[in-house]
């Protein structure tokens, strides 16, 4: 029977609920992961400039732990919007 405290470092492992690890729950979502979700590409792309927009979705990635696929995908949106010219792309 392990202590609250290895509870807690194996949740956090196998990023799950100790609820899932102690048979409570069938849901292994952690509950960090069940708040809303807020709508990546509208935050990025409300920002004023191609660095904001960047460092949002660094901001992003940290808070919300996006997978590669995601964070490649709201770069690519953001380099799209910022510099859809060639004369744009002259940093």
């Amino acid at each position: 029977e392990p202590d609250i405290r290895t509870l807690r470092i194996l949740a956090n492992l196998y990023e799950t609920s100790i609820d899932y690890l102690v048979g409570n729950t069938d849901d292994p979502t952690p509950p960090q992961a069940r708040k809303n979700v807020p709508d990546f590409e509208d935050i990025v792309l409300s920002a004023p400039t191609l660095k904001d927009a960047y460092l949002r979705i660094v901001k992003l990635h940290f808070e919300y732990r996006l997978d590669k696929e995601t964070f490649v995908r709201l770069s690519e949106l953001a380099f799209d919007m910022y510099c859809s010219s060639p004369k744009d792309r002259e940093i």
